[in-house]
């Protein structure tokens, strides 16, 4: 079996979209993926049970697999969270070019 911990530094912790992309990846495994809280515990595997968790930000969560793709299955979740952040940063930056472009056809211009 496989471990790491992972402290949540995120404003919005683990939100719907976050806890489907995480479930997905690691539905890809044949490996049991478990995540714990405390004393609460999930099937990583499961978008219900983790949201049920309610991870929030500065809070340390356990990610385990146990199973023959255990080492590949806890290097994705490590990137996974490890790049969460980047990823609504990317977002972020998406969203705003959105904006101008939308702004820009409003005035007329060409884009």
């Amino acid at each position: 079996m496989k471990e790491i911990a992972y402290t949540i530094k995120e404003h919005i912790g683990f939100n719907p979209r976050r806890a489907l992309l995480f479930t997905g990846k690691m539905q890809q495994f044949s490996s049991n993926i478990t995540i714990t809280r405390g004393n609460d515990a999930c099937n990583g595997k499961n978008i219900y049970g983790l949201l049920n968790m309610q991870i929030r930000r500065n809070e340390t969560i356990t990610v385990q697999a146990a199973g023959v793709d255990e080492e590949t299955a806890i290097n994705t979740a490590y990137v996974f969270l490890k790049q969460m952040l980047q990823g609504e940063r990317n977002e972020g930056t998406i969203h705003q070019d959105y904006r101008s472009n939308m702004a820009a056809r409003r005035n007329g211009d060409d884009v």
